[in-house]
């Protein structure tokens, strides 16, 4: 995405995707209550989080389900924010 989209999500990318990965699903009233984050970074947040393949695709319901596992994950992050620094 765009250098502003970057600048709004990367903050919290790291905690709302070990959030998914914790619980299981995710939506964006998630985000926005367990994070504090306003509704348009809770979307874009989702959106970032459906490209790297942590939660699946919307499907016309609001839940997200995640896709990887804690382990998958703690394997996964150093590419993701390696390539983003």
């Amino acid at each position: 995405m765009g250098k502003i989209t970057d600048e709004l999500v990367n903050p919290y990318l790291e905690s709302a995707a070990e959030l998914a990965i914790s619980v299981g699903y995710l939506t964006t009233q998630v985000l926005h209550q367990r994070l504090k984050v306003d509704y348009l970074r809770a979307i874009l947040l989702m959106q970032y989080l459906e490209e790297m393949e942590i939660v699946s695709p919307f499907d016309g319901n609001n839940i997200r389900k995640a896709l990887i596992t804690a382990h998958e994950w703690q394997e996964k992050k150093p590419i993701i924010f390696s390539k983003s620094s």
